[in-house]
């Protein structure tokens, strides 16, 4: 009799602290959010084994963000230049994100660069548009 008052109890208390850990892990998605980066090219355009902006055969593209507190990275984006739509996500919401990308041709100079900052607001599709110029 005993051990099947314990069994139950032991059940109980598990079932207890499973949802109890549900609900926190909901707490902590809600400071985050995603962003999608519409990155453009000026005069860019692309062959069967190349992606060129202007007569500039692209060797890497590098996307940087930071929001002077406590988020920022550095990610390649050579493989997803070309569709021109970069997915980022666990962005802090309320704070303002400053982007940069940067294409660099086969000689390792810089043939293009670009700055965006957008304001990351919870509840709403947070769209930036980020293009690559030209450098002088």
């Amino acid at each position: 009799m005993r051990v099947l008052i314990f069994t139950i109890l032991l059940s109980l208390s598990m079932i207890l602290v499973s949802c109890g850990s549900s609900g926190g892990s909901s707490g902590s998605s809600a400071r985050e959010a995603s962003i999608s980066l519409n990155v453009d090219f000026e005069d860019a355009r692309s062959t069967d084994t190349s992606f060129f902006v202007s007569n500039t055969e692209i060797d890497s593209v590098e996307l940087t963000y930071t929001n002077n507190a406590d988020s920022s990275g550095k990610m390649d984006i050579t493989s997803a230049a070309e569709g021109g739509t970069i997915q980022l996500t666990q962005l802090t919401i309320d704070s303002t994100y400053i982007f940069t990308v940067k294409a660099f041709g086969t000689d390792g100079s810089e043939a293009c660069s670009g700055t965006a900052s957008i304001a990351i607001v919870p509840e709403i599709e947070n769209e930036v548009d980020l293009e690559c110029t030209f450098t002088d």
